[in-house]
């Protein structure tokens, strides 16, 4: 028995429709999943993340993660990743410190650089 046209209108308007719903679902999951290395407060922040995320802030970092077989081996890396730029941070504060402590001495003459 051939479907009436109302019942195809039915059956069109029941049925997902595959292609923008997966966009708008793979666009969620994007913002879902973006992480950066200054939202992470801990080692334990980092065993939490998926390995989605871990490959990412590799990317961003422009860390090679070849040969990391394991989840394990990326979380390894992006520790290192951010003990790395925490030791930048607390360090960076008494650098920049230094050099403007140099500069104000070599302008009044007490040091010679």
């Amino acid at each position: 028995m051939p479907l009436s046209e109302s019942d195809n209108t039915e059956a069109d308007a029941s049925t997902p429709c595959d292609v923008g719903d997966n966009v708008l679902q793979s666009s969620a999951d994007a913002v879902q999943h973006r992480i950066a290395l200054t939202d992470i407060a801990s080692r334990n922040d980092i065993d939490g993340l998926s390995v989605r995320q871990l490959k990412s802030l590799l990317v961003n970092h422009y860390v090679d993660y070849k040969g990391c077989c394991e989840k394990q081996e990326l979380v390894e890396r992006v520790h290192e990743l951010w003990m790395d730029r925490k030791k930048l941070t607390e360090t960076g504060e008494s650098v920049a410190l230094s050099v403007l402590q140099r500069m104000l001495l070599k302008s009044v003459g007490v040091a010679k650089f």
